[in-house]
């Protein structure tokens, strides 16, 4: 038990359960942060762009983005 460990190794209760509490909590962000995103990282460069004001819409950018998206899954 939690207390037969304690008393075996010199610690209080109250420090083996901030400890305890203390490391949970580190185990719980590093699983967060091993989640995968959501979203997909697009890089533009600006030199990729046409110069005019020919550029398209941004709803149709949105929706070749979600478009090209459905076919990663």
């Amino acid at each position: 038990s939690k207390r037969a460990f304690c008393k075996i190794h010199g610690l209080s209760m109250s420090t083996f359960q901030y400890w305890q509490r203390k490391l949970n909590q580190a185990k719980k962000r590093e699983v967060e942060v091993l989640k995968p995103s959501p979203f997909i990282k697009v890089d533009v460069e600006p030199q990729a762009l046409p110069a005019s004001r020919n550029r398209p819409d941004a709803r149709w950018v949105a929706e070749l983005i979600l478009h090209l998206q459905e076919g990663l899954r």
